[in-house]
């Protein structure tokens, strides 16, 4: 394994542990109804009080976010192996 791609395993790490506290913040706010997602470098989650006002449920939302972040902790621990 070279540098680069250690280094890279790291951060998808890092991103990984991320998504699966910001899901579980989704999830866990009783004040949460939607959420938006957006962002160019860094990705944001948004939640709204009103169901109307956010792009998708909180439930889903959260739910996508936790398991996007354990499959980047897979990947970046397992991943491609030469």
């Amino acid at each position: 394994m070279d540098m680069f791609s250690g280094l890279l395993r790291i951060l998808v790490f890092i991103g990984g542990l991320s998504f699966i506290g910001s899901g579980f913040q989704i999830l866990t706010d009783p004040n949460c109804a939607s959420v938006s997602w957006g962002g160019y470098r860094v990705v944001t989650a948004t939640c709204f009080a009103n169901t109307a006002e956010g792009g998708i449920p909180a439930w889903f939302g959260g739910t996508i976010s936790i398991i996007g972040g354990l499959l980047m902790l897979y990947y970046s621990i397992k991943g491609r192996r030469r």
